[in-house]
């Protein structure tokens, strides 16, 4: 109860301090954020709202370091590729449990790439999942987007992702839900 009590203080304070800006913006890097803050009506006499979508560098994405990268992972030029990542790869949120229901029903071979940490497993014997761990180095992030047939990215709510205009980027197609 008492942090219940607290929690509901703070919230009060920051509407407070947010209706004293005579002058403000809501910016978002997406429409469903500058909607979801609209929503709140914390911001009701802001009176702008933009949408700035997050920016992707061109330069370090391009489908050429892909070729480097499937053989550096041991993956044939004919083997069907599937990239798919999250920051903890059994996030919910991020549809981990949709892909492998998926991934269950695939009978022509597939090797899934993953990044992030933990580790992705499947009964399917014609799926090879080849785990690549937390990656930082953006380089290395553009090369496995690059190697990727396609990237599947099956979240159940996301507010535009880097990880879609990254493959985008790489030119690599994106299988994804409207969400």
């Amino acid at each position: 109860r008492l942090v219940k009590d607290l929690d509901e203080q703070i919230r009060s304070i920051k509407r407070e301090a947010v209706k004293k800006v005579s002058k403000g913006t809501v910016i978002s890097p997406s429409k469903w954020l500058v909607d979801a803050a609209m929503a709140s009506e914390h911001f009701d006499h802001f009176g702008e709202k933009v949408c700035i979508p997050n920016g992707i560098d061109l330069s370090l994405f391009n489908t050429s370091k892909g070729v480097n990268q499937r053989k550096n992972l041991g993956i044939a030029d004919q083997e069907h590729v599937l990239l798919y990542t999250s920051g903890t790869l059994d996030n919910t949120r991020k549809g981990i449990d949709l892909m492998l229901e998926a991934l269950e029903l695939l009978t022509i071979p597939v090797t899934v790439l993953t990044m992030g940490k933990g580790l992705v497993e499947t009964s399917n014997k014609a799926v090879k999942i080849i785990p690549l761990g937390f990656l930082s180095e953006v380089g290395e992030i553009a090369a496995c987007y690059a190697a990727a047939d396609a990237f599947v990215l099956p979240s159940r709510e996301d507010n535009l992702p880097n990880t879609m205009l990254e493959s985008f980027a790489a030119g690599t197609p994106v299988i994804s839900f409207s969400v």
